[in-house]
């Protein structure tokens, strides 16, 4: 199903629910509202934006380093992501990475906070 026919679909529904008292105004809205949330979202995965890795060490990654990143998360997560490399000394040593909504922290920082967490401090 389309975005587009997504928010229609739901919308009438929406409307035919509200009318009919199944549902209050109000949850009628709200249904509105989700379906335009959802069909933005829908809309975004398309456009192939939502498709993006975030990389971040410590120190920057040499183009070969890169480059086997690149390909290693290809093979985890499939082909068609826009792979952005940052560098940011905070994370102190290993990787951070953003996979869509997904975080994967293998940094040191990340760690040593789990540690710390873990041990009540």
């Amino acid at each position: 199903m389309s975005a587009a026919s997504w928010d229609s679909e739901l919308a009438s529904l929406a409307d035919k629910l509200g009318q009919g008292g199944t549902i209050s105004a109000a949850q009628a809205d709200l249904l509105k509202n989700l379906a335009s949330e959802v069909g933005a979202l829908l809309r975004e995965r398309g456009s192939g934006r939502g498709r993006e890795m975030v990389v971040r060490t410590a120190v920057p990654l040499t183009p070969e380093e890169r480059a086997e990143f690149e390909k290693a998360l290809a093979r985890r997560f499939g082909p068609g992501y826009r792979v952005v490399f940052e560098e940011d000394p905070q994370v102190l040593g290993g990787v951070w990475l953003r996979v869509g909504d997904r975080i994967v922290d293998g940094s040191l920082r990340g760690r040593l906070e789990a540690l710390r967490k873990r041990m009540g401090t």
